[in-house]
């Protein structure tokens, strides 16, 4: 099935917040000794458990294909060779012609780093990032209607304060709507759809971070795959057009595929 393609203006009207970098790990829930006396962590149930688990393991292992390309070595931003190029590196100040296909890439496959990252864009809840992390809450958590309701929030993560209970369930369900309205996959933008190339001198700030990063790391002629979060793209206000029609929604996690055409230093 072919999906629609939305006019977008360029891509050059993007986020520029610090990323932040993540390190999946694996979820420990343990018996801490302070003093005399012995608290337990909070759970999940079982089942979630181990499936956070397999998660991990899974997660890992595919991570083993990508590159990690944000700024401290972490995979918020990564990119997968399809095709090698020639040549050394596109040094930054070059002008550079690129072939690109821009696709969603879903929320669902969120590690806790990228919650985290979410939650604090949340106004008022970027405390509860630790408790979101000793309990492993990633983006099957979050988007699970059945798991991620207030009892849980209350109970699992410690939320005493009501309010933010129900505003913390809202956003993840507005999260979770936000799927079935911009399915992962869902091409918003590419070259071959304006019947140009997109050109840009590299390092100038005229392109998303995603590019101007994940470029300067191209050869001439190579193709790769590059998967961004929020933060190296549009981050947590999405994109709208001219007419408020939203084409990339908040905190999405875009995919590229991107092909160096040409590169002339300036």
């Amino acid at each position: 099935t072919s999906m629609k393609v939305l006019n977008l203006p360029s891509l050059a009207f993007l986020s520029t917040k610090a990323p932040r970098i993540p390190s999946h790990a694996s979820i420990h829930y343990n018996y801490l000794s302070r003093g005399s006396r012995v608290h337990r962590k909070p759970t999940l149930p079982a089942s979630v458990h181990t499936n956070i688990v397999r998660r991990s393991s899974q997660s890992l292992n595919e991570l083993q294909e990508w590159s990690p390309l944000s700024p401290e070595g972490g995979y918020a931003l990564k990119k997968q060779i399809l095709n090698e190029g020639t040549g050394k590196c596109i040094p930054l100040g070059s002008d550079v012609k690129v072939e690109y296909v821009g696709t969603l890439a879903g929320e669902d496959h969120w590690t806790v780093d990228d919650v985290e990252c979410w939650l604090k864009n949340l106004q008022g809840l970027d405390q509860l990032a630790q408790s979101f992390r000793d309990n492993g809450v990633d983006g099957k958590i979050l988007l699970d209607s059945t798991i991620f309701t207030e009892d849980f929030v209350s109970q699992t993560l410690r939320v005493s304060n009501r309010i933010q209970c129900k505003k913390l369930v809202m956003a993840a369900k507005r999260l979770s709507k936000q799927q079935l309205d911009f399915p992962a996959g869902m091409e918003f933008d590419s070259s071959a759809a304006r019947g140009r190339s997109f050109e840009f001198r590299l390092g100038a700030g005229k392109a998303i971070k995603a590019y101007e990063i994940a470029i300067s790391t191209m050869r001439l002629g190579e193709r790769a795959k590059v998967i961004a979060r929020a933060d190296f793209c549009y981050g947590a206000d999405g994109y709208r057009t001219r007419e408020g029609q939203v084409v990339v929604p908040p905190f999405a996690t875009l995919e590229f595929d991107l092909t160096v055409l040409s590169a002339e230093v300036a």
